[in-house]
């Protein structure tokens, strides 16, 4: 084909026409190259922001009428991680037992003689504690959203604190966080994204104006 119709970068002509050569050893990145590939990563509102912003000054969506709409997208914990405000409470107090173990382990040999697995050990259950606390910190809000003669009865995970169970699409409930999207009507363009742990649509509209 001629490059009349269809020109080409000479770039692209270069590795179009040159003899092809085999690789010699492995292929390095320079200091200098690496420094260019470093970028700031974008928050998702800061992504969704900047597309919106180049569809709308191509003129290919517009903001005119947008549509909302909830998705329950099952979360990564499981039903039996879900427990009581009293065996909560008792794992912080095991979770604390064993970093402060570990720790005394750890305090007992001699610099530089901890192993990894031991590091590794103490890294897990201090993880583990985080997990704990911050479902401790969900179940006051857990129990402040029930009514007082129903509160004994609320659960939180201690694998994934702000998970709430909710009705799926198929009837059943499982763990899982309520994905708000709102939409052009014309054109279908997703314009914002919210996640929520509520498991109601009711009075999502409002955040993703």
């Amino acid at each position: 084909m001629s490059d009349t119709l269809f020109p080409m970068p000479s770039v692209e002509r270069a590795a179009v026409t040159a003899p092809a050569e085999p690789l010699r050893g492995e292929p390095r990145l320079e200091r200098a190259d690496r420094q260019q590939l470093r970028f700031e990563p974008l928050s998702v509102d800061e992504m969704l922001s900047e597309s919106v912003a180049v569809l709308l000054h191509a003129q290919v969506v517009d903001l005119k009428r947008v549509a909302e709409d909830g998705l329950r997208v099952r979360a990564s914990a499981g039903a039996s991680s879900f427990r009581r405000r009293e065996t909560v409470e008792g794992c912080l107090a095991e979770a604390q037992a064993q970093v402060a173990a570990l720790k005394r382990e750890a305090e007992a040999h001699p610099e530089g003689a901890v192993t990894k697995s031991a590091k590794a050990r103490e890294r897990a259950a201090r993880m583990r504690e985080d997990r704990v606390r911050q479902a401790l910190e969900e179940m006051r809000q857990v129990e402040a959203a029930k009514k007082e003669q129903e509160r004994a009865k609320a659960r939180v995970s201690t694998t994934d604190a702000e998970a709430r169970v909710m009705k799926m699409g198929d009837g059943g409930f499982r763990p899982a966080y309520n994905v708000q999207l709102a939409a052009t009507t014309a054109g279908q363009a997703i314009v914002a994204v919210s996640v929520t742990n509520s498991g109601s649509d009711m009075g999502q509209m409002p955040p993703m104006v």
